[in-house]
Formats: structure tokens, C-alpha cells, sequence
């Protein structure tokens, strides 16, 4: 997560569509994160939204192919 957090303190301004997705991958090892946790019998933080598993909610729009 600190490599992505870098990447946005580092293009913030400068470079929009790598911030962008940097920020989106970001969010989503946030959330896999809290997923973890849960998962290892923690409580779960009420900070996130769990998701289905296999979606990829900030991502998503990366992933798709233009053709």
C-alpha cells in the first residue's frame, strides 16, 4: 500500500490518469485489507464496504479493453 500512496503523493497534479489509478488500486488493497483482517477473525473496521468477491469497484474502469 505505501508504494501506491507514493505514487499518488508523486503524480497528485502532475500526471492525472496515473493518479487515478494509482488511487484506484490504492482503495482496493485498502479494502482487501479489511477483507484480511476479517477474514483472520478480527471485527470488521466499519470503515469499508465489503464487496463481491471477483468485482473490482475502483479498478474496474481500468480493466476494460477500448477498442
Amino acid at each position: 500500500m505505501r508504494v501506491y500512496t507514493d505514487i499518488c503523493q508523486m503524480t497528485h497534479g502532475k500526471d492525472p490518469r496515473t493518479y487515478e489509478l494509482a488511487a484506484a488500486i490504492l482503495h482496493e488493497e485498502t479494502e482487501h485489507e479489511a477483507w484480511f483482517s476479517e477474514f483472520l477473525g478480527e471485527k470488521p473496521s466499519g470503515h469499508f464496504r465489503r464487496g463481491t468477491p471477483g468485482e473490482s469497484p475502483y479498478a474496474s474502469r481500468f480493466l476494460v479493453v477500448p477498442r
